[in-house]
C-alpha cells in the first residue's frame, strides 16, 4: 500500500547543532520486544490475520491474484498452524534483507497490495520464541528458522536447501499450544470469511464449511457495500470496513457524522454494514486491527456513507418498483423496513413514501386486536397497517347499526388484520377511498354484504370476585413492582396463576427475571397471556378455568416440542458429544460406512443442526434452559456406549481430514 507522504515545510532560524533521533544497538532488544510484545492485543488474531494477508499479497504480487492461499489448521495430529502462498518466494538475500528486516516493505510504491509496514512478517513472535517459514523460489526448496536468541534481538537461521519442482511461494509454520486450538479457528473464520478468493482449509473441513458458506446470500448489497446479518449478535448495528482482505470496525463516534446519519446507521439493528475501501483510501494503526481516524480516513468514511445511504434507497425503491398496486408498494415497504429498517428513503413511481400505514382521519376506524386472554375483540385504531391478509370493511354511513357485524359475521371468523371504517355518508367514503394510497386497497362495501343474525350466548354461572395482582413487566428492584393490584373472577375466571407470598413466588424455581423473559417470548409468538398472583389460600378456590403457571409451562413446551418435532434438537443440545464424534460430519468421512450407534448419533446431529430458529422454537428453547436439569438425553447412552468401545476416542480432538482421519477410519474398523 502506498503510504503517506509528508507535506511539512521546516522554517528553521538560528540553528546551531542539531542530531537525528536514533536507536542505540544496545537497545535494539527493548525496542523489538516492544514490537513483539505489546504492537497486538489478540496475538493469536494477529498471527492468522498478518500471515493470511501477506500471503495474498505475494499471490498479487505473482500476478495470479485469484489463486487461494492455502491454511493448514492446528489440532491434536498436527498441532502447528501453516500458511502457504503461491507467489515468486524469495532469495536467501531477501529473506535476510527484507524478511528480517524490520520496518523493510516492498509494497510502498503499489495499492495493489495490503502490506506496507514490515511488521507482519513477524507477527509469529507475539506468540511463539520461534517459527519456520520455507521459501520455495528458483527451483530450490529452503527451510529457515526464526527464533528469538540470547541477545533477545531475533536471527533466522537456514536450516536446509534442496531441489524442488513445487510451485515458488513461502510457507510459514507456526507451533500451537494445545489449549489454542479452538482459538485459531475461531480467528481463522473471523479473518477469513472476508477473503477473496475463498482460502483452502486443510485439517478442518467445519471451518472451510463455515468460511464457504458465510452470507453467500447478503440481506442487501451494491457495488461497494453489503448488509449482512451481524453474527456477533446484539441489538445495534455494526459498522466495518474491507481494504484489501482486512475488515476494520469503525466507531461511529469518532467520525462527526451529525445525528441524522448516526441514528440512519443505528437503525439497522441486528446487522452488519460493510464498506468496501480500495487499498490506501484508509489509514491503519500499525497493529491492523483498528483505523486511525485521520483527516483522510475521515473523509473517505464520510463520502462513502453518503453514497451508501443513497445507493440502499435507490436499491430498495428499485424491488419496489415490482408491486402492481400502491397497496402491494406498502405492503413491499414494510417488509423492506423490516429487513433493513425504516429510516430509508423509498420511491413508488416517483412517488416518496414516508410511511408504510395509511392515516385515518376523516372516518371512525376500529381494528381486531387480542386482549389479554388472547380473545378477538374490536378496539379503536388511528391507521390501517397494510398486510397480504387484511380485510377492511367499511361502511360508508348507510348499513343500519344493529346489522353491522352481522354483515361482517358473514365473511367468516375474525382475525387481526380485520379493519372496520364508518363514514358519516357515502360521499366522504366515495372521496376518501379514491386516494392514490388506497388504490388497491381490499375494501369490502358492507351495504352489498349479507346479514347474519348473532346467537346468544349461553349465560354462565354467578361470579365470585378475589383480590390478586397482575404480573407486570419492570426493571426495579422492589419485588412489589412487579404486581399490580387487581381482582379476578374466581369461579368464572381463566388465566395462569402462581402462588406469591410477600411479591415472591413460593416455588423456589420461579422469579421476576424468568417470568419476564417468558412473557416477552410469548409476545414474539403472538400470545398475550397474563399471569396473576394469588396467596395460597385463594388458590384452593380458583375453578376449573385457572392453570398453574409451571403446569401451563410444561404443556406448552410438550406442545410446542411435538408440533415442531424438536425432541432430537433436545436430544443433541443436552448430551455430550465428544469432539471427535462431531468431526466425523466432515465430507472426508462420507463414504465411510460408520456402525450403526455411530451413525444414528451423526444422523442426530445432522437433523438438529437443521433446526430454524422461529419465535416458537426460542420460546420452546427457553422453556429447555429452564427445566434441562430435568431433561434426560436420550442420545446420551448411545454416545457412552460408543466411547466405551473404542476408547482411543477420548485421547482425540476435532479431525476433519488429512491423513489422522484415514488413521481413525483405520482404527473404528479394527475394533468393529
Amino acid at each position: 500500500m502506498i503510504t503517506e507522504k509528508s507535506d511539512k515545510v521546516i522554517v528553521s532560524t538560528g540553528i546551531q547543532s542539531e542530531s537525528f533521533f536514533n536507536v542505540k544497538q544496545e537497545n535494539l532488544a527493548h525496542i523489538f520486544g516492544i514490537l513483539r510484545n505489546q504492537l497486538y492485543s489478540d496475538k493469536i488474531l494477529a498471527v492468522v490475520r498478518e500471515y493470511c494477508t501477506n500471503a495474498m499479497d505475494a499471490n498479487i504480487d505473482a500476478g495470479a491474484p485469484n489463486c487461494p492461499i492455502q491454511v493448514s489448521i492446528p489440532n491434536a495430529f498436527s498441532p502447528v498452524f501453516k500458511v502457504r502462498d503461491f507467489g515468486k518466494g524469495l532469495s536467501e538475500e531477501q529473506v535476510y534483507n527484507i524478511f528480517g528486516s524490520y520496518g523493510e516493505s516492498t509494497k510502498r510504491n503499489t495499492n495493489e497490495q495490503t502490506g506496507c509496514l514490515g511488521l507482519g512478517s513477524k507477527s509469529a513472535f507475539s506468540y511463539v520464541d520461534s517459527f519456520l517459514f520455507t521459501s520455495y523460489h528458483g527451483g530450490s526448496k529452503t527451510v529457515y528458522s526464526a527464533y528469538i536468541d540470547e541477545t533477545e534481538i531475533g536471527k533466522i537461521t537456514r536450516l536446509t536447501v534442496e531441489p524442488s519442482t513445487e510451485p515458488s511461494g513461502i510457507e510459514v509454520v507456526v507451533n500451537v499450544k494445545t489449549g489454542d486450538f479452538g482459538a485459531f479457528h475461531d480467528r481463522a473464520f473471523e479473518v477469513l470469511r472476508y477473503f477473496t478468493p475463498k482460502p483452502i482449509i486443510h485439517n478442518d473441513n467445519h471451518l472451510q464449511s463455515r468460511i464457504d458458506n458465510h452470507d453467500s446470500t447478503p440481506i442487501l448489497s451494491g457495488e461497494n457495500w453489503s448488509i449482512t446479518k451481524n453474527h456477533q449478535g446484539g441489538y445495534g448495528s455494526r459498522l466495518r470496513v474491507i481494504m484489501g482482505n482486512v475488515v476494520y470496525p469503525v466507531n461511529i463516534n469518532n467520525l462527526g457524522l451529525g445525528k441524522l446519519m448516526e441514528d440512519y446507521i443505528y437503525s439497522f439493528r441486528y446487522m452488519e454494514i460493510l464498506l468496501k475501501a480500495p487499498i490506501g483510501a484508509v489509514k491503519n494503526s500499525a497493529s491492523r486491527e483498528a483505523l486511525e481516524y485521520s483527516r483522510k480516513t475521515n473523509s473517505w468514511l464520510f463520502n462513502a456513507l453518503s453514497d451508501f445511504k443513497e445507493q440502499v434507497g435507490e436499491v430498495l425503491s428499485k424491488q419496489m418498483e415490482s408491486a402492481n398496486t400502491m397497496w402491494d408498494a406498502l405492503i413491499m415497504y414494510n417488509e423492506l423496513s423490516n429487513k433493513v429498517g425504516q429510516s430509508n428513503v423509498l420511491k413508488y413511481r416517483g412517488q416518496v413514501i414516508h410511511q408504510g400505514v395509511i392515516s385515518i382521519k376523516s372516518a371512525k376506524l376500529r381494528r381486531v386486536q387480542k386482549n389479554r386472554n388472547q380473545k378477538l375483540q374490536w378496539e379503536d385504531a388511528t391507521h390501517i397497517s397494510p398486510h397480504s391478509e387484511a380485510r377492511i370493511f367499511v361502511d360508508k354511513g348507510n348499513v343500519s347499526r344493529h346489522e353491522l357485524f352481522g354483515r361482517i359475521n358473514s365473511y367468516g371468523d375474525l382475525t387481526t388484520n380485520t379493519y372496520l371504517l364508518q363514514f358519516d355518508n357515502p360521499t366522504m367514503a366515495d372521496i376518501f377511498l379514491s386516494k392514490p394510497e388506497l388504490e388497491g386497497c381490499p375494501w369490502v362495501d358492507l351495504a352489498t354484504a349479507n346479514y347474519v343474525k348473532p346467537t346468544r350466548k349461553q349465560s354462565v354461572g354467578k361470579s365470585v370476585f378475589s383480590e390478586a395482582y397482575e404480573f407486570a413487566n419492570g426493571i426495579s428492584w422492589r419485588k412489589s413492582d412487579h404486581w399490580k393490584p387487581c381482582q379476578i373472577d374466581i369461579a368464572n375466571g381463566n388465566g395462569l396463576y402462581v402462588v406469591i407470598s410477600h411479591f415472591s413466588p413460593v416455588d423456589p424455581f420461579l422469579n421476576s427475571g424468568n417470568m419476564e423473559t417468558f412473557k416477552k417470548l410469548l409476545s414474539t409468538c403472538g400470545i398475550d397471556q397474563p399471569v396473576y398472583g394469588v396467596r395460597a389460600k385463594t388458590a384452593s378456590t380458583l375453578g376449573s378455568g385457572w392453570k398453574p403457571f409451571q403446569l401451563y409451562q410444561v404443556e406448552l413446551f410438550n406442545d410446542l416440542t411435538s408440533k415442531h418435532d424438536f425432541a432430537t434438537y433436545w436430544d443433541v443440545k443436552k448430551a455430550s458429544i465428544p469432539s471427535i464424534i462431531s468431526g466425523f460430519r466432515c465430507p472426508v468421512y462420507d463414504n465411510f460406512e460408520f456402525p450403526d450407534t455411530i451413525r444414528e448419533i451423526l444422523d442426530a446431529i445432522a437433523v438438529s443442526e437443521k433446526t430454524v430458529w422461529t419465535n416458537e422454537f426460542k420460546l420452546a428453547n427457553h422453556l429447555f434452559e429452564l427445566a434441562s436439569t430435568r431433561y434426560e438425553s436420550k442420545l446420551q447412552p448411545k454416545i457412552d456406549e460408543v466411547m466405551n468401545k473404542y476408547p482411543m476416542f477420548s485421547l482425540l480432538g476435532w479431525i476433519g481430514g488429512g491423513e489422522s482421519a484415514q488413521k481413525v477410519m483405520d482404527y473404528i474398523n479394527l475394533v468393529g
